[in-house]
């Protein structure tokens, strides 16, 4: 009964939609922002540049996926919506 009522109450129905908009936020963002630092690497003149660029495209990736994992852990069960 206890766990019913956590879910039917304001604010943990307002965390659970919170954590659905940070995973849709960090998708979006680590696609723009890999998508550019790409398009930098690939057209940047110098090899540190580019090395640079896919780095951080690299790096972005990478920590995108580390959010994406703590916001799964964050969640009942690995579901967002509940």
């Amino acid at each position: 009964m206890a766990g019913n009522q956590r879910q039917l109450s304001p604010w943990w129905q307002m965390i659970s939609g919170m954590r659905a908009y940070g995973v849709a936020i960090t998708v979006v963002w680590a696609m723009c922002a890999c998508t550019v630092l790409v398009v930098l690497a690939v057209s940047a003149g110098g090899t540190w540049l580019r090395a640079g660029f896919a780095g951080g495209a690299l790096l972005e990736l990478a920590l995108s996926a580390l959010t994406l994992r703590f916001l799964s852990r964050a969640s009942v069960r690995g579901r967002f919506d509940v």
